[in-house]
């Protein structure tokens, strides 16, 4: 995206690999070029200047937390595929046990202080039926319904920038194919090599400026147009 009459925000020789933007990509602190080329395209003064260079410092810090965050952390499906392994193995001792007779009884009854076979077989059963459960609550969660998942850290980058853009430059929000707005975001994005954060951005930057902070501002986003 170009900003309106000018030139990418980004130089050519720009700093991001090339090849399919990834998920798992850690952005990179921006560079004297392209910050000076990104504040010559969006006309900052010195001390605008400052504040947005602090800005995209912290929004550097916050998406690569959030990716180290998200790579320790198991995923949706690896999560749901473990609980239903372990209510398997647990529905396989709890059967194994039922079929113990007499002498499995006497044996447990004489480790004293401990629970006896029917109270163990009672509570293997109640945590298999405590696992099923939770495996059906987990259909509920976002990332259950299929499709992309919602995009946390460049909500949070976005809402940053918004804040930033009203108040720090004084400039009011408007969203369409060639709002300042949206080249300002993806221009920032580009200079630190969030290059999956640019896709869909438009509805991204949308689902933004509806929230109630937004609209208390006055910033309504103007209706997607045909064309």
């Amino acid at each position: 995206m170009r900003m309106p009459g000018k030139r990418s925000a980004t130089p050519r020789k720009s700093r991001t690999p090339s090849g399919p933007a990834s998920l798992n990509a850690l952005p990179n602190a921006v560079s004297e070029e392209n910050f000076r080329y990104l504040c010559r395209c969006i006309r900052l003064r010195g001390t605008q200047q400052a504040e947005l260079k602090s800005l995209i410092d912290v929004v550097v810090a916050d998406v690569v937390a959030d990716r180290e965050l998200s790579r320790k952390t198991p995923s949706y499906n690896k999560d749901r595929r473990r609980l239903i392994k372990a209510a398997g193995a647990i529905t396989k001792v709890s059967k194994t046990l039922e079929e113990c007779g007499p002498c499995a009884e006497f044996g447990f009854r004489r480790v004293r202080g401990e629970p006896g076979l029917e109270v163990i077989w009672g509570l293997l059963r109640t945590v298999e039926q405590a696992i099923g459960r939770a495996v059906v609550e987990m259909k509920v969660l976002p990332e259950a319904r299929g499709g992309p998942d919602v995009n946390l850290a460049r909500r949070n980058a976005l809402s940053k920038l918004r804040n930033f853009y009203t108040g720090g430059l004084g400039r009011r929000l408007t969203l369409s194919a060639s709002s300042d707005f949206l080249s300002f975001c993806q221009s920032v994005f580009e200079a630190i090599g969030l290059d999956d954060f640019v896709t869909g951005l438009e509805d991204a930057i949308r689902d933004v400026l509806s929230d109630p902070l937004a609209k208390r501002l006055g910033e309504t986003p103007r209706k997607k147009t045909r064309g």
